[in-house]
């Protein structure tokens, strides 16, 4: 009887010890990208359903199908196990894949998906619930004409338009409602508008439409009718289509988007000859881009009036041409301080072909660029400090109480038409890190006279989280680089933290130790932040040196 309780007790503790090691095993995933092997030039259409309402959308938008493409790629899936009593609930919503081969990949959240008669179901898909749901009460509530659809939710997705119903996408567009978009789009294209305008002193009399004063002050709209007092726009009349040609032309002058010299003597429409003489470069030039094209292959109608459709359509098509156009220039356009001579050459051409006339003047080169460096929107800084004459000076900029210094230059040509380019940059509060020897004290590292910091052996950054507004980032790298190097080639990661880590306040040491390199003498520091869903943001250079 004792040796039949000894085997019973020995059976029970490797029982015990095998339930503890299958525990303690983790179940295999895989992602959605490794399972179902797609990419985006695979994608013909996708297909959203609500599990609520039974009810479908049809989505053909490369930029959305990117976008969900990216939300579910990441998502993690195990191998669905049925057991009894139990299944999976109901689903939220579904998106299926349509693939050029004519074939397609399903996926249903809270259930998962099937592929080579496998069940897969996903550890967490949070997330893209909640894209799909997006998606699909975005197109749920556009109440557009069927061809409209797609690039209407593509306005929405660039912040050309908002996300809401008030829209009546098939109705005519007044005047006002067209330039609200107008700009919306330039703006959210990264193109500053100009406030101010020597040569248009006077203002427009019947509206005091911001956006319309902007276009007026720009150049883009001229107004109904000249007075001495200032001119009139009649923001309420509906545009008409050569109207809304003309500004679209004026539009992509100042984004810099260009095919050079129009065809005027080739026919395009046969009712050309009912065009306003004002009017028909810019019909024409439209057409060559392929952004506003006639009513059909042969007519134009220009004194027809324009939809809401046609007219986020133009926008969406505008904006496309200028994002494609400028990626590879991005460097030229913003990143000035790091040009070479032959940027400048590249930019000042195109100041000198019409375009991009804003290069030419201090305060909105300085908007753009600290804009695009802050990732804010600099439209209500101001200049608190300007010094200098044609072919340099130096500027102070005030915007939500940081002072930003920079130093602009004109490289080639020095007079009113020449560009400026930015040849440093300054963040003067520095608010973004600060340094301190590790200690009880918390000693800080001083700035020196000639603007260096001197570090000791090793020392702690300091970062203050208001600045991401309130956003905690994933990882921070310290990178350094010699002076007199190649910044990119010679980066050199010399710490690095990542989540989880401790925080006290919102103004933090993250108890991450910064030693230099042992060969280092003088150098640029910076970091690296690291956001959730990709983002990445650099910090300020910082002027470092130990002896």
């Amino acid at each position: 009887m004792k040796k039949i309780i000894s085997i019973l007790l020995i059976a029970t503790m490797a029982f015990s010890q095998l339930i503890t090691y299958a525990a303690d095993v983790q179940e295999l995933t895989i992602t959605f990208k490794e399972l179902a092997k797609i990419e985006l030039s695979d994608i013909a259409e996708i297909s959203i359903r609500s599990g609520s309402t039974g009810e479908g959308v049809i989505i053909s938008s490369s930029h959305i199908i990117e976008d969900v493409l990216n939300h579910i790629n990441t998502i993690e899936l195990k191998e669905y196990k049925d057991t009894v009593g139990g299944g999976r609930g109901g689903w939220s919503y579904s998106v299926m894949f349509g693939l050029h081969d004519n074939s397609s990949i399903h996926y249903t959240c809270s259930t998962g998906m099937e592929i080579n008669n496998t069940k897969y179901e996903a550890i967490d898909d949070t997330e893209v619930r909640g894209c799909l749901g997006y998606y699909y009460n975005l197109y749920k509530c556009i109440n557009s004409s069927e061809w409209a659809t797609n690039i209407i939710a593509d306005a929405v997705k660039f912040g050309i338009i908002s996300a809401d119903n008030s829209w009546n996408f098939p109705s005519s567009i007044c005047r006002e409602d067209f330039c609200n978009i107008a700009v919306k789009m330039i703006e959210s294209a990264g193109v500053i508008l100009p406030t101010e305008n020597p040569q248009r002193p006077l203002g427009i009399k019947d509206t005091n439409n911001i956006n319309v004063l902007k276009l007026y002050k720009s150049g883009v709209i001229l107004g109904k009718e000249q007075h001495k007092t200032g001119v009139t726009f009649a923001p309420s009349d509906f545009i008409t289509r050569e109207e809304a040609a003309t500004i679209l032309y004026r539009m992509s002058k100042i984004m810099g988007i260009g095919l050079g010299v129009v065809r005027s003597e080739v026919v395009y429409y046969w009712d050309e000859d009912k065009a306003s003489d004002w009017a028909l470069e810019a019909i024409k030039y439209m057409r060559d881009m392929k952004v506003m094209e006639g009513v059909n292959d042969y007519e134009f109608h220009p004194k027809g009036l324009y939809t809401v459709e046609q007219a986020v359509a133009t926008m969406v098509r505008l904006y496309n041409k200028y994002i494609t156009q400028n990626n590879e220039d991005e460097e030229v356009l913003f990143k000035a301080e790091q040009m070479t001579l032959s940027d400048v050459q590249k930019l000042q051409n195109l100041v000198n072909e019409g375009h991009m006339n804003w290069r030419t003047v201090p305060e909105l080169v300085v908007k753009a660029f600290v804009g695009y460096k802050t990732n804010k929107d600099a439209e209500n800084g101001k200049i608190v400090e300007l010094a200098g004459d044609s072919e340099r000076c130096s500027v102070k900029f005030e915007l939500d109480g940081t002072t930003y210094n920079l130093e602009l230059v004109r490289p080639i040509d020095k007079t009113d038409n020449g560009v400026w380019v930015v040849e440093a940059f300054e963040n003067e509060a520095e608010k973004e890190i600060f340094f301190y020897v590790p200690s009880i004290e918390k000693t800080p590292v001083v700035k020196q006279d000639d603007g260096w910091y001197k570090f000791p052996e090793k020392v702690v950054a300091l970062f203050p989280f208001p600045s991401f507004h309130y956003e905690k980032p994933i990882s921070v790298t310290a990178i350094f680089t010699p002076t007199g190097t190649e910044m990119d080639k010679m980066a050199k990661e010399i710490a690095k933290i990542e989540l989880p880590y401790s925080y006290h306040s919102m103004a933090e040491a993250l108890n991450m130790e910064i030693s230099l390199p042992s060969d280092a003498t003088r150098g640029h520091l910076f970091f690296r932040f690291e956001f959730e869903y990709g983002t990445v943001e650099d910090s300020q250079y910082f002027n470092v040196y130990q002896e």
